[in-house]
């Protein structure tokens, strides 16, 4: 996100022709940094997930159980993603009333840009378990490049768009998107090197997280549509979890975790 400050700052000078302070970099600035303080917490509690599974994926690989390895990489996209939107949605939702009370003076953008950050890593976690995966199998430098081409690409994208007069917003969109692309190009990548079956992946992965996802957001805005008072988001955020909690029972979960599940709960009442 350096490049897009960067390129904002010389839309200003070309607009204004003076090494003044450029037309919303502050505002700019103010909103990244603290859109990349929420970005870090959320990317601790997903680091944690994904360090608990990956013995277990890889492991499997060094077996040469390449079909478990492969189920194992849905778990880990399909759990972290659904974890990840208990807490990301009603954050997005209710992020205006959230930063009013973390600051004084929220700075301009923040909300947008705290909103786009955190979508586009919860589009990425949708394939996650599909990038340990190739680290087990051992591809890591192919992979690398045809997942982090397109995101660099975006700097000289961004240039040219602001050259043109691009908003931020428009900017922050391109982001998103190519968040989503490189995430689905994941899958065909792991179908031809691994013989991941993308029609299983899309069904048992991405299918029960956007059904997930829905519910939590429709649960989110219908707070947000119904209820008018200070300090709503506490009302938003436990209607959304316990909403996604319920959507993860019947989305997420299939007949073999569901039972482990309650086997779980039942030894943890035990105790």
């Amino acid at each position: 996100m350096d490049h897009l400050r960067s390129a904002q700052h010389r839309r200003a000078r070309t607009r204004n022709g003076t090494g003044a302070e450029p037309f919303l970099g502050t505002a700019i600035n103010a909103a990244y940094g603290i859109s990349n303080q929420i970005f870090s917490a959320i990317s601790f509690l997903v680091g944690s997930i994904l360090n608990a599974m990956n013995p277990q994926l890889m492991q499997a690989e060094g077996y040469g159980d390449r079909q478990k390895m492969l189920e194992m990489a849905v778990k880990q996209s399909k759990f972290t993603t659904a974890i990840l939107a208990l807490a990301v949605i009603p954050l997005m939702s209710e992020m205006p009333a959230i930063l009013n009370l973390w600051l004084k003076e929220v700075p301009e953008h923040t909300v947008m840009f705290c909103r786009m950050m955190l979508l586009a890593f919860l589009a990425d976690q949708t394939t996650v378990g599909l990038g340990s995966a190739c680290q087990a199998i051992g591809q890591i430098r192919t992979f690398t490049l045809i997942t982090f081409t397109p995101k660099l690409l975006f700097m000289p994208a961004i240039w040219i768009m602001f050259h043109y007069g691009c908003t931020v917003f428009e900017a922050m969109v391109l982001y998103v998107l190519l968040e989503v692309v490189v995430a689905l190009v994941r899958i065909p990548y792991m179908h031809h090197k691994a013989g991941l079956d993308t029609g299983a992946y899309f069904r048992k992965a991405i299918l029960p997280v956007v059904l997930h996802s829905a519910t939590v957001a429709i649960v989110c805005w219908l707070c947000i549509k119904g209820l008018h008072f200070e300090f709503r988001f506490f009302v938003t955020g436990i209607c959304g979890v316990v909403a996604g909690l319920f959507a993860a029972w019947q989305f997420v979960l299939n007949s073999d975790e569901r039972s482990f599940t309650k086997d779980a709960l039942r030894k943890l009442v035990k105790l």
